[in-house]
């Protein structure tokens, strides 16, 4: 009840008291995800298992990014599934050939099965082939289908979200090594020194979202986590 401090809680939004003067980590301003990260989040021991399949969750890009995530799914019976998000990339300026030799470099590839892409991987662009077909090319089936974009962050806050019955046991561990997806989920910084988490539109003076369209940038690892 002191006087100065509740002087500080009506000049701010509870988001900006809860970070300057309680210490409390929060999403940054205007955060398409604002769930709570606990340090179970991030796991170092999500890594790879070479006794269990690989799925591969893509974001074709080529300006913003190309962003692809390895999961590994392990399934427990006090915890039901545990999704692990063991390793990515998150590139710049590469091709789906790129991609592809350098994914083929890493251990996890020989346990590759399937995994997911963007319906925008179906189309034909500049390197003659859509992405799905260079992928399949490699070896590895792809399933594709419409997201819509608030079902696709509704779905993600919904593994941020600890495992069912248990608010200490998470649903989803991302190997602290993943920075693209990390950046952009707002639990650490970005990768690339012009991005930021996915956010909203804000008003540049209080810091608040101005509309409820996420600004289309900064959401590739993220989308590639939507369509998984």
């Amino acid at each position: 009840q002191d006087l100065e401090i509740q002087r500080l809680i009506a000049s701010m939004s509870p988001r900006r008291f809860k970070e300057r003067h309680l210490g409390i980590p929060v999403a940054p301003s205007g955060a398409v995800y604002t769930e709570d990260y606990s340090p179970m989040r991030t796991s170092a021991d999500a890594v790879f298992d070479v006794n269990t399949p690989v799925a591969v969750w893509i974001d074709p890009g080529y300006v913003g990014a190309y962003a692809v995530l390895v999961i590994q799914q392990h399934r427990g019976s006090e915890t039901g599934a545990t999704l692990d998000v063991i390793d990515e990339l998150y590139l710049r300026g590469k091709t789906s050939s790129d991609t592809i030799a350098l994914c083929q470099a890493r251990p996890w590839w020989a346990n590759v099965r399937d995994g997911v892409i963007d319906i925008a991987g179906t189309q034909h662009h500049h390197e003659g082939r859509p992405a799905v077909q260079q992928w399949r090319d490699a070896g590895v089936h792809l399933r594709y289908r419409k997201v819509g974009k608030q079902a696709g962050i509704d779905r993600v806050m919904s593994v941020l979200r600890a495992a069912p019955g248990d608010q200490y046991i998470p649903y989803l561990r991302i190997n602290p090594a993943c920075r693209g997806l990390l950046g952009e989920l707002g639990a650490g910084p970005a990768l690339f020194k012009d991005a930021g988490p996915y956010r909203y539109k804000t008003d540049r003076n209080s810091g608040e979202a101005t509309s409820d369209v996420p600004v289309d940038r900064d959401n590739h690892a993220s989308s590639a986590l939507a369509y998984g």
